[in-house]
């Protein structure tokens, strides 16, 4: 399983993701990806906007969201990319 934020401009980290994506795949690996975009933030009302930045280091709700993912695949392996801002290392504990 393939864990990643994308930013609002595509990247270099975003680039990894995809290509390590591609490449496991390449090789017979099913991939299961849980991302999220940075284009949700414009989306954000005021409040969730101005709680954005203490769910940056614990994001309760994603962690369930992750932790519900991750329990319907089953993943071998669980590789993170970038979690911030909207991800959060929350979701680090998950799977263990």
């Amino acid at each position: 399983m393939l864990i990643h934020n994308f930013y609002l401009q595509l990247g270099g980290e975003d680039r990894v993701f995809y290509n390590d994506k591609a490449v496991l795949e390449k090789r017979g690996h099913q991939v299961f990806a849980f991302t999220k975009h940075n284009d949700e933030i414009r989306q954000y009302n005021r409040f969730q906007k101005a709680t954005l930045f203490g769910k940056t280091t614990y994001n309760s709700r994603v962690k369930q969201e992750f932790r519900k993912f991750v329990e319907n695949n089953c993943p071998d392996v669980l590789h993170f990319h970038n979690t911030f801002p909207l991800i959060s290392p929350a979701v680090y504990g998950v799977g263990v």
